[in-house]
């Protein structure tokens, strides 16, 4: 809600204001425009309620044909949304922090050690992890570039390159190390060649007394 206030207060004048339903991936999108030929879009999830916001795609329209998103920037380009594993050619840059949770007793302080994110991928994944204790939200470093070397229909060389998989599970745990109350996790990554869903996060800790 904030950051739509703000957007509308700062940014009312621009062009590009407009909304669309993606009911293939359940998603509400609000384009806002930010100035200079900036673009962001604040997406809800249309089963969860939760929200998630875009950036890169400098859409000045949307639409949807054939169940597919559609956009067209400044230059007159139109392109094809929510496809493919990079940004036309580029990483795709990426970073959740979950909701803050009390981990059982919400008056005993705890110590939190270990995390394993839960990810459907079809290759290698590298993350940038780390949890945030009781509503204070600090910056991690940002992930390497998480790359495969299974091969790219039209680009490999038969013979060859590495047959492309299908989603498998990954699921390593990683140290972290924070005390608090109440823990969210947060993470970034970076990929151009592989798919990446996130299905869940496991949180360890240990749990003190009351103060």
């Amino acid at each position: 809600g904030n950051a739509v206030t703000d957007a509308i207060r700062n940014h009312k004048t621009e062009d590009g204001w407009c909304g669309l339903l993606y009911p293939a991936a359940n998603m509400l999108i609000f384009n806002v425009p930010r100035g200079s030929g900036v673009f962001y879009q604040y997406v809800a999830n249309t089963i969860t309620g939760a929200w998630c916001q875009f950036q890169g795609m400098n859409a000045y329209s949307w639409c949807i044909n054939e169940a597919q998103p559609y956009f067209g920037d400044g230059a007159g380009k139109v392109f094809l949304a929510d496809t493919g594993a990079n940004d036309d050619g580029a990483a795709i840059n990426g970073e959740w922090r979950g909701s803050y949770q009390y981990a059982g007793v919400r008056g005993l302080i705890k110590r939190f050690t270990m995390a394993r994110p839960i990810f459907q991928t079809t290759g290698p994944l590298v993350t940038s992890f780390g949890v945030d204790v009781d509503f204070v939200n600090t910056d991690i470093v940002s992930a390497s570039l998480s790359t495969t070397s299974a091969g790219v229909w039209g680009t490999a060389v038969w013979g060859l390159f590495t047959w492309g998989g299908s989603y498998q599970l990954q699921r390593d745990w990683v140290g972290v190390a924070n005390i608090g109350y109440a823990v969210a996790p947060h993470m970034k990554i970076s990929t151009g060649t592989i798919s990446v869903n996130l299905m869940a996060t496991d949180i360890l800790h240990e749990t003190g007394a009351f103060i």
